[in-house]
C-alpha cells in the first residue's frame, strides 16, 4: 500500500509540474504574441548596440593595428629604397674612380711612350749625323772617320770591310806612316777601285 501510495503521489507531482510548465509556455507565448514589437525593439536595440560595441572595442583598433601595419611597412619599404639608391651610388662613385685612375695610367703611359720616342728618334738622328762617331777618331767638326788614328774596330764597321782587311790597313799605316790621301788605301791588298769608292766618301787621312 505505502508503495502504491508513493507511485501515486509521484505521478500526481509530475502532472501537476509538467502542467505548470505547460500554462508558463502558455503564458509566455502570449507575452510574446501581445508585446511582439516591443520585443523586436529590443532585440534591435541589442544588435545594433551590440553592433556598435563591436566596431567600438574591437573594429576600431583592429583598423588602427592594420593602419598602423600599412604604415611601418611602407617605412621598412621606404628605408630599403634609400639604402640601395645609396648603395648605388657609392658603386657609381667607386667605378667612376676606378676610370679616371684607369684614364691617368693611360696618360702617364702616352706619355711615357711620347717621350722614349722622342728620346729614341734624337738619338737616331745623332746616329745618321754621325754614324761612328767616336773621341779622336775625327777631324773637328767633320763626321769622317780619320785613317791616321782609326782602330781595326772602327775600320770595320765600314761597309765591305771585314776584320781581315781593316787589320791589314793598321798594319800598313804602322808600316808605311800615316795615310796623306784617301786613295792610299789602293795600296793595302783586299781593297780595289771599286771598295775604294765605297768607302772614300766615309773616311779622311
Amino acid at each position: 500500500m505505502q508503495v502504491l501510495f508513493s507511485v501515486k503521489t509521484w505521478w500526481y507531482e509530475t502532472v501537476t509540474t509538467l502542467a505548470e510548465h505547460y500554462y508558463k509556455v502558455l503564458h509566455y507565448i502570449s507575452v510574446v504574441r501581445k508585446y511582439n514589437g516591443v520585443i523586436f525593439c529590443f532585440v534591435l536595440c541589442g544588435v545594433l548596440g551590440g553592433g556598435y560595441y563591436l566596431r567600438g572595442a574591437i573594429l576600431s583598433p583592429l583598423r588602427a593595428y592594420v593602419q598602423e601595419a600599412a604604415q611601418h611597412e611602407a617605412t621598412r619599404a621606404l628605408a630599403e629604397n634609400e639604402q640601395s639608391t645609396n648603395e648605388q651610388r657609392e658603386e657609381t662613385q667607386a667605378l667612376a674612380a676606378r676610370v679616371q685612375t684607369i684614364e691617368q695610367h693611360q696618360q702617364e703611359l702616352h706619355d711615357s711612350f711620347l717621350a722614349a720616342t722622342e728620346a729614341n728618334a734624337r738619338v737616331a738622328d745623332a746616329l745618321l749625323v754621325s754614324p761612328t762617331a767616336t773621341p779622336n777618331t775625327k777631324a773637328p767638326g767633320s763626321a769622317l772617320l780619320s785613317l791616321r788614328t782609326a782602330t781595326t774596330q772602327q775600320l770595320e764597321e765600314l761597309p765591305g770591310i771585314g776584320s781581315k782587311i781593316a787589320a791589314d790597313i793598321v798594319a800598313y799605316r804602322t808600316q808605311h806612316g800615316p795615310f796623306t790621301k784617301v786613295e792610299d788605301l789602293g795600296e793595302v791588298k783586299g781593297i780595289g777601285d771599286a771598295l775604294l769608292k765605297k768607302i772614300a766618301p766615309l773616311v779622311q787621312p
